[in-house]
Formats: C-alpha cells, structure tokens, sequence
C-alpha cells in the first residue's frame, strides 16, 4: 500500500526534528516518502539546522499556523497515496513502530475512520513499553504515536475541512460524525517528546489566535484555565455529535 507520513515544525524546535530524522533513518521506514509543512517564524531563534534532503518535499509558510493547516496542506495537495500518516517533529522510531498493521487493519475495517497509535514521553517508559497487538475503540483522539489515514477518510476530510489555522484539527470528530469509530492500535509505539516548546503548548497558551473549528460537536479544549481535559475524552462529544454519529453510522 503505497503511503507517505506528513511532519509539520516550527523555528526553534529543529533539534527535534533533527531527532526524529535521525531516528527515521535506522527505521523500517526510512525510504519513506516524508512531507514536511515548516514555519520558519520571523524573528524567532533557531535551535539549529536541519536534513532538509531527507524529505521529499517541504513547503515553508512564514506565519505561525499552528498544527491544523500544516497537515491539511498537504492532505490537500497529495492526492496519489493510499495511507497518509500524520506525525510530530518531536516523535522518535526507535523500532517498536508498526504503522503497517494498522494501515492494514484500516483498510480492513469498513466503519475505520482514523486509527491512532501509541506513544510514551520518557525513554523510560519507552524501554519498558511492550506493544500489544489489540485495536481499541477511541473515538476521540489526539495525535499520540501517530495517526493513520486511509485514502477515502482522507478525501472526507478534504471536503470538511479548508486550510485556515484552526486550534485544533479535529480530524477524528469530522469521522465521528460521519458515521466512523475511530481506533487505536497499541502495538505500534513511539517516544513522542509531547509539550515541549513552540508546540501544542503554544497553542494551548495562545488559543486567542487560532480559529476554533467544531464548537457545537465538542467543547473548547482550552476553556477550563488551560487544563488539557479535552478533547481527550469522549465524555466532551455534545448531544449533536453523538446524535449524527448514530445517524450515520457505518
């Protein structure tokens, strides 16, 4: 199944995407096609250079456009895969990754709508991880290990969803209320280095300046004084969202 993995950075967190090339390439999946969105901010401080050869493609915007836009862009403008994964600039694969079950389990799976993977953020844990080959259900999810997107979800969340900054990407509630469950697949894991600077934690600091996407279908995942309660939790999904996802359940 031909797939690519999409990876959205920002000025001042190149170390980590130094990091994560690296680990990619003593991966399985390092003659990988990898698409690269980078924020290159004005005024901002570098923490480095970067293997920009390693990617097979990477589009610079010059605005802070948080984490939505950069994955969406290219969603929208690669149209020849058959699996698109979604990952972080702060993940590493340090071979406990299996991203070809999951694609394959997705494929499998008519009512498939996303099919997120696992992750750990300290190495410790990391070492003492071991994967177990169980899909769950998990209708609402953040990105964790990695998020993988089969073709028609992909062409659904093309329709739904336009290239504006939003503050959060919402891709598993576009699923949900078109019908689809959401997965996780827990025997594919990666150290994912989550709330370090410039990242999510920008965002969840400074949410004034993104655009919320689905307030009726969830509530604002940074309302309660910047506590992360939601969107993790499916117990955030309103009436209206439960009420199409059983309308349209596949």
């Amino acid at each position: 199944m031909k797939h690519c993995f999409i990876v959205a950075s920002v000025t001042g967190r190149e170390h980590l995407l130094n990091d994560f090339i690296e680990s990619v390439k003593t991966s399985k999946y390092r003659n990988d096609d990898f698409y690269l969105y980078f924020q290159e901010i004005p005024g901002e401080k570098s923490s480095g250079d970067f293997d920009k050869s390693f990617f097979k493609d990477i589009h610079i915007s010059h605005t802070r456009d948080g984490a939505c836009l950069p994955r969406m862009y290219w969603l929208h403008n690669l149209e020849e895969y058959d699996f698109y994964i979604i990952v972080d600039d702060d993940m590493e694969f340090l071979g406990k990754e299996d991203y070809d079950t999951a694609m394959a389990f997705a494929n499998e799976t008519d009512d498939c709508g996303l099919c997120c993977t696992n992750c750990y953020r300290t190495m410790r844990y990391y070492e003492s991880a071991v994967p177990e080959k169980i899909f769950k259900k998990d209708n609402v999810q953040w990105i964790a290990g990695g998020v993988v997107i089969k073709k028609s979800i992909r062409n659904l969340l093309v329709k739904e969803i336009d290239l504006k900054p939003y503050s959060y990407d919402g891709f598993c509630i576009v699923t949900y209320i078109h019908g689809y469950t959401n997965y996780n697949y827990m025997g594919s894991v990666v150290l994912h280095k989550a709330g370090r600077k410039n990242g999510f934690e920008y965002v969840r600091k400074n949410s004034g300046e993104f655009v919320s996407m689905f307030e009726k279908y969830i509530a604002d995942p940074f309302k309660d004084k910047g506590k992360l309660t939601l969107p993790f939790f499916e117990s955030g999904l309103t009436a209206e969202a439960r009420l199409l996802h059983e309308k349209n359940k596949r």
